[in-house]
């Protein structure tokens, strides 16, 4: 049972609660304190202790609760509306986990390429028996379920971004198209289409729908950029096996692969808006993934880790696994390079180029320059992540250099 669900259904239970330091929290019926939670410094509860409003016909009351809400889980789908730079057009399954989709034609659609656009997320998640009885659990495992399929197609699929719901967010914006004059409006950020549902007992039935284009995963992780050619997403030809891996992973392996997940995405989100933010976020992926300083001990005098620093543990790591044809030393020099750059925007001492003088339509070396590190390290986060990734996998075969 993960604490997650626990603690929805105690909050539930009991609509008062009270947080006594960062290790216990207290929760509260007709002024009485009826169950206290001991939690340990990773977080996650050790011990509920009854309070004197529980009694013991009242504890069978909250057992049969907690009984109905986390151990009689229901099979459902959850619906999410995501994004890509490419239309969606054809529809792909993995497995009885999740499948994608393109929005029906009759959906609002961008008029252009390579922004914003929309195709359909279905997961498969473990509901509560009566979501009316618990309503925040039911929606904390969907979220959870397509919280981490999303993050995880964001991380494997460059040309994808997952978008978690935006909840009341709001926005100025200007309505496009409708050949009035420009005027500015608050609106709430989201994206939605007549029939579309949040909840389904199953995947929508896509026999009817083309398949996606599937390309060598050499070429896939291989190429830069978006060609003329590029007209829909694609999918490497190999994903069920990275995807297979992922699922097959060790708790703390796949926590560090959600991290880095969730940086490489960051990064494409944060890239039109700052991309010294997004380069930041590019290198915190691959932190995410590096054996920890600790795993070669600490110095029992001076408690410093023995072995090499962070900028050498970031090269020999993007040596194993993105490797690449460069003259050893050219390789190496790179890899510290992306280091050292994140390190200055880190600490602000610098930004790019373009951050503080725009990006005009003349060449500047510096800013060039710039674009081919960013760019490098994009690259090479990608086929890394990957790698680390088919690495924990049995028999598994790496995916090509960077």
């Amino acid at each position: 049972m993960a604490d997650a669900d626990l603690r929805t259904a105690l909050g539930h239970y009991f609509p008062l609660s009270r947080s006594e330091g960062d290790r216990s929290v207290d929760y509260f019926r007709d002024g009485e304190v009826a169950l206290s939670a001991a939690y340990t410094r990773d977080g996650l509860i050790r011990e509920l202790l009854p309070g004197p409003w529980l009694s013991e016909g009242k504890l069978d009351d909250l057992r049969q609760s907690l009984r109905r809400s986390l151990l009689t889980p229901v099979s459902r789908i959850t619906r999410s509306v995501q994004f890509g730079l490419l239309p969606c057009t054809g529809a792909w399954r993995y497995r009885d986990r999740f499948q994608i989709l393109p929005v029906p034609p009759e959906a609002p659609q961008p008029p252009q390429l390579l922004t914003n656009q929309p195709f359909v997320l279905e997961v498969r998640y473990d509901g509560v028996e009566d979501p009316i009885e618990n309503p925040m659990l039911e929606i904390r495992r969907a979220d959870e379920a397509v919280t981490e399929v999303g993050l995880v197609l964001a991380g494997l699929l460059p040309r994808i971004y997952f978008t978690p719901a935006s909840g009341s967010a709001s926005a100025w914006g200007i309505e496009l198209g409708t050949g009035e004059a420009h005027r500015s409006k608050w609106v709430q950020l989201g994206y939605t289409f007549p029939g579309f549902n949040i909840r389904a007992n199953d995947f929508t039935d896509a026999s009817g729908l083309p398949s996606p284009r599937f390309i060598d995963v050499g070429e896939f992780y291989g190429r830069r950029g978006i060609s003329l050619d590029d007209q829909a997403i694609d999918l490497p030809d190999d994903l069920e096996h990275p995807l297979d891996a992922f699922f097959a992973l060790s708790p703390d392996d796949s926590k560090r692969f959600l991290h880095w997940c969730f940086w490489l995405n960051h990064a494409k989100q944060a890239g039109p808006l700052a991309r010294s933010a997004a380069h930041i976020a590019v290198v915190q992926a691959i932190e995410a993934l590096m054996p920890r300083a600790e795993d070669s001990g600490r110095c029992p005098t001076c408690g410093q880790a023995h072995g090499p620093g962070p900028t050498a543990r970031f090269a020999d790591f993007l040596r194993e696994f993105a490797p690449s044809e460069d003259q050893e030393g050219d390789q190496e020099r790179g890899h510290k390079e992306l280091y050292s750059l994140r390190s200055a925007l880190t600490h602000g001492g610098k930004l790019l180029q373009e951050e503080l003088f725009g990006r005009g339509a003349d060449l500047h070396p510096q800013q060039i320059h710039e674009d081919a590190v960013l760019g490098r390290a994009r690259s090479l986060t990608q086929v890394a992540g990957v790698n680390w990734l088919m690495s924990r996998a049995p028999e598994s075969g790496l995916p090509p250099s960077a």
